[in-house]
């Protein structure tokens, strides 16, 4: 799949590639807030990423 979303034109980051086929169990959640590398993202906020990096905010910057 890091192929295909290399292709995307959306920033995407990842710590590495796993190349395993997933178990659907159905026990996912969502509009739930989740923390990875001591960031904080909350459902409703805004994401941006790109080669450089992440940026996250409460709204819309201009």
């Amino acid at each position: 799949d890091s192929q295909q979303l290399a292709g995307l034109p959306i920033g995407i980051k990842a710590l590495a590639a796993c190349p395993a086929k997933s178990v659907k169990r159905g026990e996912g959640q969502s509009q739930v807030s989740v923390r990875f590398a001591d960031i904080v993202f909350v459902p409703g906020h805004h994401l941006w990423a790109d080669a450089d990096g992440i940026a996250v905010a409460d709204s819309l910057l201009t």
